[in-house]
């Protein structure tokens, strides 16, 4: 019977030892688990504030309309502008012409 009271004792250390392995591992494991959740939490929260900065869909395409009507009135201006400055330089060029013909240039 003293053969079987020695073996067990070392086996019942090895078995405690073994168990207070594990729950050391289960609680470093629970930390890492927290830790990961903790950096995807912080994550998420910045996805959702950077979110607040974009602008949406529908307020884009309302501002976009604006501003296509806006260039198309610039456009229309510029070409009519291109019209009065190209007839000021006919008749520039008209009374020019006329200047050096009437003045023997």
């Amino acid at each position: 019977m003293t053969g079987d009271q020695s073996t067990s004792v070392p086996l019942l250390v090895h078995l405690e030892k073994i168990s207070a392995l594990e729950d050391k591992a289960l609680s470093l494991a629970k930390e890492n688990l927290d830790l990961r959740l903790q950096h995807l939490n912080d994550l998420r929260l910045q996805v959702v504030q950077d979110r607040s900065v974009y602008v949406s869909n529908e307020k884009f395409d309302a501002n976009r309309d604006g501003v296509n009507v806006r260039i198309a009135a610039l456009e229309t201006w510029k070409s009519k502008a291109a019209l009065v400055f190209a007839g000021v330089a006919a008749v520039a060029g008209a009374v020019g012409a006329g200047v050096v013909k009437a003045f023997g240039l």
